[in-house]
């Protein structure tokens, strides 16, 4: 079983719900444990949240504006695996950092960019999936992009 830490911004924490109950079955199955601040009842210790970070196998991300960029910086230099998980439209340098650490990100626009959000969602946990069990690449880099990824770097 996977431990999956579930890291979001309370304005997305709606996002963050239904993200959770599209999981819902592979937590009964026994495939995943997800934790997230949701996890929390009243009264409990805010140190069971650095708890769960700090065992989880794999930090699920949800990119949005509200995001906190340094505790993002700060999982990016960490040991964890991080798998990002795009809910609202970011500036493009936010892509591009990911990009450069070799971060996955799926879907490839913003799950609130599409009309059914469900299936978005459905999407991108399969990538998730595909990923965390190394079943196929979650994303591939078009040669272009890989090249304007390179200017960047080098620009540096």
């Amino acid at each position: 079983m996977k431990n999956i830490y579930l890291l979001y911004s309370p304005p997305d924490e709606e996002i963050a719900r239904q993200i959770l109950l599209h999981f819902k079955l592979l937590q009964v199955q026994g495939q995943v444990s997800i934790k997230s601040s949701l996890s929390i009842n009243p009264g409990d210790s805010l140190a069971a949240l650095t708890q769960y970070q700090q065992t989880a196998d794999v930090i699920l991300l949800l990119l949005s504006p509200d995001t906190d960029i340094e505790k993002m910086l700060q999982l990016l230099s960490s040991s964890k695996k991080v798998f990002v998980l795009y809910v609202r439209w970011v500036l493009d340098n936010v892509l591009q950092l990911l990009a450069a650490a070799k971060i996955p990100i799926a879907p490839h626009k913003p799950i609130a960019a599409y009309k059914d959000k469900d299936r978005a969602i459905a999407t991108a946990e399969k990538a998730f999936l595909n990923w965390l069990y190394n079943t196929q690449p979650a994303f591939k880099l078009r040669t272009k992009s890989k090249v304007l990824l390179l200017k960047i770097i080098l620009q540096k």
